[in-house]
């Protein structure tokens, strides 16, 4: 109860970001918030960077302070990857975030997105527009997906997380010979945001996807999705938001980093790669030009009277943003990079997730994919760019770096803010339990 106190003193006296004409500013880091790994691997913790104060005191009205911002951000912690022999992280095999959190957005209302020094600046406006602008980018979207692109499986099982049970779930876990090196190996959760992830048992052994690399010019609503420019507004389905409002919430923006070996060394040796559909909506947006890989999507159709699903693969361009509409099927483990989402960090919401990871149902294992033309994986930003402890940044260094920082900050601060400013903050929200505290401190060395 102290703990929580303090935290609502601390909102209190920080600066409130309004949500009117412009949502954000340009970004500067405010705060630290610390992630152990998963496993407790202590060489594999990183610290996401907070470019917006926590909601303040007034914000409470709303439903927000700063130990719910921390709760939905533990919610969305992802640290997956391969272990070294010394215990440290291999980046490249990694798929890690939040690296940054930029605050959060209204799934009501319609923005715009400028990048300035790689980081974004957010605009919002009222809906009144979003009409007229969702039509004129339907009428520069004339394509229609062709067949060719299009991967039509009539032989498949989609198992939701719930129906499985433990015989069939330990009959398709990764072969533990070749996983002993990941952080993750429990199918049940740690390789999802989302609880109990469910099975896509497929007929075939490889899936071969002729890649859609200019999606901003095709109508992809049939997907449930849309491929939107940033400069000019967008905004989600706002019939579906409505339809589905019980799963509609604050969307936090973080950032992911998708290691350039994540899809080979990880994913297929651990559970697969995986797709999901859900009842919030969520958005996919690359940080720079070196992002790459692409997004599985999908929907299940009727073909002759048969059930069919059918997947496509999309590339995601610098300056556009995939909004990820309710119950869109589709997939981002295939990417690389760093790319910036806006998803709900609400538990509750986050229930309503169906993830599925594609499995070969007579081997059982996992399905692989071949693309054409074949995409070579982009090793995009170094590691060193990110407040990560890894082979690229061992944990020495982490901590001179995270020393610095604080030191920055703290010289910017004016007097009276550096007073209550604390760069560590804890919370004994019961959500998360002690045992999972966010801002302990880093590991020693």
């Amino acid at each position: 109860m102290y703990v929580f106190a303090q935290i609502l003193l601390l909102n209190a006296y920080s600066d409130e970001v309004t949500h009117s004409k412009v949502f954000l500013s340009k970004p500067e880091t405010k705060r630290l918030v610390y992630f152990i790994g998963h496993k407790d691997e202590p060489n594999s913790a990183l610290i996401t960077q907070v470019c917006k104060d926590y909601e303040t005191f007034s914000a409470l009205l709303h439903g927000e302070c700063a130990t719910r911002t921390l709760s939905n951000l533990y919610n969305l912690h992802a640290l997956r990857g391969v272990i070294n022999s010394d215990g440290s992280l291999c980046f490249k095999t990694s798929m890690s975030g939040p690296h940054h959190y930029f605050g959060w957005l209204d799934p009501r209302k319609q923005y715009t997105i400028e990048f300035e020094d790689g980081l974004p600046i957010f605009k919002t406006d009222h809906l009144s527009q979003v009409t007229s602008s969702q039509e004129t980018q339907k009428q520069e979207t004339q394509k229609v997906v062709s067949d060719v692109s299009i991967v039509k499986i009539i032989d498949y099982n989609w198992m939701t997380g719930s129906s499985i049970n433990q015989k069939t779930r330990a009959l398709y876990a990764p072969n533990h010979d070749n996983a002993t090196s990941l952080i993750d190996t429990d199918t049940g959760k740690l390789d999802s945001l989302f609880d109990a992830p469910g099975i896509l048992a497929l007929g075939a052994d490889e899936l071969t996807f002729n890649v859609i690399q200019d999606a901003h010019l095709y109508d992809l609503s049939p997907y449930c999705v849309q491929m939107v420019p940033n400069n000019i507004p967008f905004a989600f389905n706002q019939e579906l938001v409505a339809q589905y409002k019980h799963a509609q919430h604050k969307l936090r923006v973080v950032t992911y980093n998708y290691g350039d070996r994540y899809l080979r060394d990880y994913i297929m040796r651990g559970s697969g790669i995986f797709v999901e559909r859900h009842e919030f909506v969520q958005s996919i947006t690359p940080m720079n030009k070196q992002c790459g890989g692409f997004v599985l999507l999908g929907r299940e159709v009727i073909i002759e009277g048969q059930k069919t699903l059918e997947l496509i693969a999309v590339t995601v361009p610098f300056g556009y943003t995939l909004l990820v509409d309710v119950g869109s099927i589709h997939g981002d483990s295939t990417l690389t990079g760093l790319y910036m989402m806006a998803m709900t960090g609400n538990h509750n919401a986050m229930k309503t997730a169906d993830t599925v990871f594609m499995k070969n149902y007579t081997t059982h294992n996992n399905v692989s994919i071949k693309t054409i033309p074949q995409l070579e994986p982009v090793a995009g930003l170094p590691g060193a760019n990110f407040f990560l402890t890894s082979d690229e940044k061992p944990l020495k260094n982490l901590i001179a770096d995270d020393k610095k920082l604080k030191s920055k900050i703290m010289d910017s601060l004016k007097p009276i803010t550096a007073v209550w400013w604390n760069p560590v903050i804890t919370t004994g929200t019961p959500s998360i339990g002690w045992s999972k505290t966010l801002g302990t401190s880093l590991p020693k060395a």
